[in-house]
């Protein structure tokens, strides 16, 4: 049976077996129950979606996205390019961008510079969240967990920002994908930038990395084994679905995937030739995914159905993209399953940049199975910056909660949630044969 707990955090569920007939005996009945420790996690991840023209791929996976209540999808649009800067003025001599003119007459300074491309902001949590455009710091961009570039020349970004994205995927441990727009890839000018490094797949020599034909999308052996690029858990239910996805017209070429990379699904030609399509790899700490397909929302449009394929494989790729992603705050107990030493548990704290600090103040709150709240310290350890460690000695089995509030010097504070099971007698009487 599948149980799907109702609310986020931390839960726990005790498993409890009998014999059917009262007449049979048992050796001990200490082994006849477990309790389970469920985790779902804590607020969404977040998503940033980057584009250089509205489009029906980010139609699509914002709906997709809206009913899953684990992601959230921020959206930059660009509207409008940045227009060549010239000496002479526009009428009046105003220096805004003539898409807003006459909009907000008394903050006609504040308006956007025609030499400036013009955006659009989605879903954003304040005023100021990216209100300068794709993010310039570290702090600005860490805040997210998945960065989505889609149909967004190379040329746009700054040598710096190229860089932040790397140290994005390679340091903070973020996720990359890079969707098949028209000005992706080769074509979007990545093969001469340091973003060539991270892709999972080598480029083409000539300029031959867009075409369109009849393409069949097709699972490869090692797509087969990713739980994230399938939709059925039996054989022959996933190759319906696939016998079933519409033909894709759109395809950026690329020559092969790179040492070390998966190439989770290709494209087959009406001549049998086929094409890497979906692909990934690690890359420092994070992760990259390559989507070659160039008209995804074909997908859509060809399903009739409530439940669209489409939405459901958005949802599975950005949440595999996410999952284990760094947290700016991480807890991790390490329970020691006889009890005999207690339980240690582990705090390791990074600011916004991601930089590992140890002159924060840590402090822990412990619930015991009986509802008692128990308050400790964690103290810096000499030999790993940015780690915290306490020991805690649980005087009962059950389950166990623990908040870790972290204070930074300038006195904003973070909590975190974790816990644990502790049940020495598990071990103890998993077997009792002599």
């Amino acid at each position: 049976f599948q149980v799907c707990p109702e609310a986020t955090g931390i839960a726990f569920y005790q498993i409890k077996t009998s014999l059917i007939s009262a007449e049979q005996n048992e050796v001990t009945l200490a082994n006849n129950q477990r309790t389970l420790k469920i985790d779902r996690g804590r607020t969404a991840h977040r998503v940033l979606y980057v584009s250089g023209r509205p489009n029906w791929e980010f139609k699509f996976l914002r709906r997709a996205i809206e009913e899953d209540e684990l992601i959230q999808l921020v959206g930059l649009i660009r509207i409008g390019k940045k227009e060549t800067k010239f000496d002479f003025r526009s009428r009046d001599g105003e220096e805004g961008n003539a898409l807003f003119r006459g909009f907000d007459p008394n903050n006609e300074a504040d308006l956007e510079r025609y030499d400036q491309p013009v955006f659009v902001r989605i879903n954003t949590q304040s005023p100021d969240e990216l209100k300068d455009g794709f993010p310039k710091t570290e702090t600005e961009l860490f805040q997210y967990e998945t960065l989505i570039i889609d149909d967004l020349e190379a040329a746009f970004f700054t040598h710096d920002q190229l860089e932040l994205i790397t140290r994005f995927v390679s340091e903070r441990g973020g996720g990359l994908v890079m969707l098949g727009g028209q000005e992706s890839f080769r074509k979007g000018g990545y093969d001469k930038t340091d973003l060539s490094r991270l892709l999972p797949v080598y480029f083409p020599q000539r300029d031959d990395s867009a075409f369109e034909s009849d393409y069949q999308f097709a699972l490869t052996r090692d797509g087969w084994l990713q739980p994230w690029m399938r939709h059925h858990k039996q054989e022959q239910e996933e190759h319906k679905r696939l016998s079933e996805m519409p033909v894709f017209k759109t395809i950026n070429r690329v020559d092969s995937t790179k040492p070390g990379a998966t190439l989770a699904a290709e494209l087959k030609s009406p001549q049998k030739t086929t094409y890497p399509a979906i692909a990934t790899q690690r890359y420092g700490l994070g992760r990259v995914t390559a989507v070659m397909i160039g008209d995804l929302w074909r997908w859509r449009l060809k399903e009739d159905s409530t439940s669209p394929q489409l939405y459901k494989s958005w949802r599975q790729l950005l949440r595999w993209m996410t999952t284990d992603v760094l947290e700016p705050i991480d807890l991790l107990v390490d329970s020691n399953p006889e009890g005999s030493t207690g339980t240690k548990i582990k705090i390791f704290v990074r600011d916004s940049e991601f930089q590992k600090r140890s002159d924060y103040q840590v402090e822990l709150e412990i619930k015991t199975p009986k509802n008692e709240t128990i308050k400790l310290t964690a103290d810096p350890t000499a030999d790993k910056p940015g780690e915290y460690q306490t020991v805690y000695l649980p005087p009962e089995p059950g389950g166990y909660t623990v908040s870790a509030r972290v204070t930074a010097p300038d006195s904003k504070t973070k909590t975190i949630n974790s816990g644990w099971v502790h049940d020495p007698g598990s071990m103890e009487f998993r077997s009792v044969k002599p």
